[in-house]
């Protein structure tokens, strides 16, 4: 189940002006604001797990393709001098 922006924006503005209301109590004022920042939490987790289907298919081929760009060892072997002090 989703909450809507604005059921979450509105609690926003109802917490800081609670935070408002009580800034001499600094225990009361930690407290609104820590319920801000949940709000805020609740809202970014929410529009990162909302990704499209496309965007995460997208991702993967990206990947994929750098996985297919790995470079060979072999080639990286035959560029290295044949004197070296670790040979024994």
């Amino acid at each position: 189940m989703s909450v809507s922006y604005a059921t979450i924006l509105r609690k926003l503005s109802e917490q800081i002006a609670l935070a408002e209301q009580v800034k001499e109590d600094p225990r009361l004022l930690k407290q609104h604001i820590s319920h801000v920042k949940l709000l805020c939490e609740l809202m970014l987790d929410e529009q990162t797990t909302n990704f499209p289907k496309e965007k995460i298919q997208s991702v993967k081929n990206q990947l994929n393709q750098q996985k297919s760009l790995k470079v060979d060892q072999s080639t990286v072997t035959e560029d290295l001098p044949g004197d070296s002090i670790f040979d024994f």
